[in-house]
């Protein structure tokens, strides 16, 4: 057994040496020393990203993000000052992460020249965003009054395109893992006979969703799919009452938050200091 006693009492020196090390960088952070003297004690090379947002954006190209390793320290990052190192722990016991905010730019709005491009694409988006929810809403008005989808259609001045008829089952939606497109989705808590209108994502229309009719096919009894419903409807009661129960104890008994307390304990579970 003496290659797996080697390998465990390793790993167990690696923990402690690591743990030893991180210890030392943090008193150094603690007493103010710069990151760069940090670096030059570990041997290591320090390394400075493009200007980021808060979500992790590359400030002057959206389409870039900071690398993925830096998610966890950019909130701290970002209610930080200049030049005060911080060490963080990535993953437990053996990846640490020694940072410091460079520069601070206020937030500000950008010169035009820099923005003209987006700004006029979202200002196209909105606008054409607002002409697309109007002409919803005539189209619902037009089957609510006996108008079929296609004729409420086709009396706009504009072309759009043709009616998309649709005949799923539950089932066949079930099977698509997760990836629901939102107007089937619609469709699947609507009465029959019912018309909705739900917007498309990053603005870039409206659905209009006619719900003719609505059919059940007969389930025979001892069917394995009523226990599977049955137990699945179970587990959601059980977590309903549980959270209605602990809502009604909070209002009852009254709650303050202490958020202090809050932040520090996340903190502490994050492995920030």
């Amino acid at each position: 057994v003496t290659p797996e006693l080697r390998e465990t009492l390793t790993g167990e020196l690696q923990i402690a040496a690591l743990a030893d090390l991180s210890a030392r960088i943090e008193e150094q952070v603690d007493d103010g020393m710069p990151l760069s003297e940090v670096a030059e004690d570990l041997g290591i090379e320090v390394t400075t990203t493009a200007e980021l947002t808060a979500d992790g954006r590359v400030y002057r190209s959206p389409g870039e993000t900071a690398p993925a390793e830096l998610a966890p320290a950019l909130e701290t990052a970002f209610q930080m000052d200049e030049g005060e190192p911080e060490l963080t722990e990535l993953v437990r016991g053996q990846i640490y992460l020694v940072f410091e905010v460079g520069e601070i730019t206020p937030s500000a709005t950008a010169p035009l020249d820099e923005i003209r491009e987006p700004l006029t694409t979202a200002w196209k988006l909105d606008e054409g965003s607002k002409l697309a929810k109007a002409a919803a809403d005539r189209i619902m008005e037009r089957v609510n009054g006996d108008s079929s989808l296609s004729a409420a259609l086709s009396a706009e001045d504009t072309r759009l395109p043709p009616v998309d008829n649709v005949n799923l089952g539950r089932r066949e939606i079930v099977g698509q893992n997760g990836q629901v497109p939102p107007p089937l989705a619609l469709m699947f808590s609507m009465a029959s006979g019912t018309v909705k209108r739900l917007e498309a994502t990053q603005s870039l229309g409206w659905f209009v969703i006619d719900l003719e009719n609505i059919s059940a096919d007969p389930v025979e009894e001892g069917n394995p799919l009523i226990a599977a419903t049955s137990q699945q409807l179970q587990s959601a009661l059980v977590g309903e009452y549980s959270a209605q129960l602990t809502k009604a104890m909070a209002e009852e008994i009254g709650v303050e938050r202490n958020e202090d307390a809050i932040e520090a304990v996340r903190k502490q579970l994050l492995g920030e200091t």
